[in-house]
């Protein structure tokens, strides 16, 4: 190979090597921006916007039935396409019942607890007695399936109850077995032969009742045994006297319009619970509460005898009683003033003394709705009742165990 011809390769190859050079230093000096990145965060939510959007646009419709004056959906019935369905409205209504209707409803209620004491005008004859009002002696109230009633001992002694019948409201006429009487509130509890068809009565209480609370007396007429109701205008409690014991029959509710007969009749509320009885004495007539009765039912039913819960007190009302004086009434408006207490007492073994102020019974105040002597009526022996009192201007607390007072009179 001659010299020239090496020369002209050799310059050949840097002229490559000049223009490779070039191409790096242009390649290297020249910016690489990277692709700029786009989100799709907007473009998804958007399109679930739009998709709800028309769902809830096509269900509108499809409710509305507004899809029917669409040219292209007029033709289309979707019901074929969805399961059949049933659409109900309900609306609440007012039903007004006149006090008519609701008092024969209860009168439908109650005659099924009311029975009738009636003089025995067949005891020497096996024909079937006829009865009409004369013989009527006074109305009870069924306390047991079993036979048991009650009503007031003043309808008859207890040797006149014994020849008595009962009538039932099924038609009935019942046999009486025994006689239990509670002389403190004047009750007798009637035991009847063979009985396994009659529907007890629910006890309330009278003093649980509000001052517009509406009451009934129920009583029948015979020979028909049509049960009347008697709506009773009431006018307020009276005290039988000043002072009072833990056992007597402290107040009576006086009825302003006359029951129209002196027969005792039993007394319900709205409920259908028995709330007393009737009674007349000297021309007016009173209620005598259930109260005084109700814790006894008890005992009678189970034991056949009345076991009367017992305190030992006598006291004054501070609530309803006027002209005290400031000693006994201490600067309180409310509550029971202690004017003695029996010695052979339970209040006397628990501490009570003459001149304390029964303030609360088991947190109950005394304000004149119940009063002490209530409390101790409807409770049983044994019970425990927590005494907030005041003595000498110290509030203290006295726990007594009410004890037994037994008024037992078993035929």
């Amino acid at each position: 190979m001659s010299i020239n011809s090496k020369k002209n390769k050799s310059s050949a190859n840097n002229d490559k090597q000049e223009e490779l050079d070039k191409f790096l230093e242009i390649s290297s000096a020249e910016e690489i921006v990277p692709p700029n990145k786009v989100s799709l965060w907007p473009v998804i939510l958007v399109s679930i916007f739009v998709s709800f959007s028309a769902g809830f646009f096509g269900l509108a419709l499809f409710l509305s039935g507004s899809f029917n004056n669409w040219p292209l959906l007029s033709g289309v019935n979707l019901q074929t396409f969805l399961p059949e369905r049933q659409i109900i409205i309900q609306q609440k209504q007012s039903v007004t019942v006149t006090q008519f209707e609701r008092q024969k409803q209860l009168v439908k209620q109650l005659e099924s607890y009311l029975v009738t004491v009636v003089r025995n005008n067949n005891q020497d004859s096996s024909e079937l007695a006829v009865y009409n009002n004369n013989n009527i002696l006074g109305f009870g109230v069924v306390l047991s399936a079993d036979g048991w009633i009650v009503t007031l001992s003043e309808i008859a002694s207890p040797k006149d109850l014994l020849g008595s019948i009962v009538l039932g409201n099924n038609g009935k006429e019942y046999e009486i077995e025994s006689v239990v009487v509670d002389h403190l509130a004047g009750v007798s509890f009637i035991k009847l032969l063979n009985t396994d068809d009659l529907r007890s009565s629910s006890i309330g209480s009278l003093f649980d009742q509000d001052n517009n609370s509406n009451l009934f007396s129920l009583s029948t007429s015979l020979p028909s045994g049509k049960a009347k109701l008697s709506e009773l205008d009431i006018d307020g409690f009276t005290e039988r006297q000043l002072h009072f014991t833990t056992e007597e029959v402290a107040r009576e509710l006086v009825v302003l319009n006359s029951t129209n007969s002196d027969l005792v009749m039993p007394v319900f509320n709205l409920e259908g619970e028995l709330v007393g009885f009737t009674h007349n004495l000297d021309s007016v007539n009173y209620i005598l509460p259930s109260d005084y009765f109700s814790g006894l039912i008890d005992t009678v039913l189970t034991h056949e005898k009345v076991l009367r819960a017992s305190l030992g007190i006598e006291w004054v009302d501070l609530h309803g009683s006027v002209g005290l004086s400031s000693k006994v009434r201490q600067g309180f408006t409310k509550g029971a003033y202690i004017v003695s207490v029996r010695s052979d007492s339970v209040a006397s073994k628990a501490g009570l003394k003459e001149g304390d102020v029964v303030l609360r019974v088991n947190d109950y105040e005394l304000n004149g709705e119940r009063n002490l002597t209530e409390f101790v009526a409807s409770a049983q022996p044994g019970d425990i009742f927590i005494l907030d009192i005041v003595r000498a201007s110290e509030e203290m607390e006295v726990i007594v165990t009410l004890g037994v007072l037994e008024e037992l009179s078993e035929i």
